[in-house]
């Protein structure tokens, strides 16, 4: 499993990936990426068909384009299949953001309480 932060203000969840190649396979675009679970030291390659490309507008620099792959997330006993943006995430507490497209209609968000998911 992977530590995350619940943000209600994003739209979307964001992974932390690293080498990240856009690459085509009988006529469709594929993301290349390497997710690396910091805490463990662990590296994962994978490959996912990309849906598109978003732009982030950021509040605190400049804005930026970043890929979009559908992965299946679990949280609890809840598991979706959504969308996730993929990024450079080495400069935040948590190599994983749960956005609003993972909780709508399934979760409620306590902010009084953290790390209530068991492993």
């Amino acid at each position: 499993g992977v530590e995350g932060e619940i943000d209600t203000g994003a739209e979307r969840a964001s992974s932390h990936a690293e080498d990240i190649h856009v690459v085509e396979k009988e006529c469709r675009r594929y993301v290349r990426f390497v997710l690396a679970v910091r805490a463990r030291g662990e590296r994962g390659q994978q490959g996912l068909r990309l849906r598109r490309r978003v732009l982030i507008k950021q509040s605190y620099g400049p804005d930026e384009r970043r890929y979009v792959v559908r992965m299946w997330l679990t949280l609890g006993g809840t598991r979706s299949r959504i969308d996730v943006n993929l990024s450079d995430r080495t400069n935040f507490e948590y190599p994983l953001l749960v956005g609003r497209n993972f909780l709508t209609d399934s979760l409620i968000v306590d902010v009084s309480r953290h790390h209530t998911a068991s492993n």
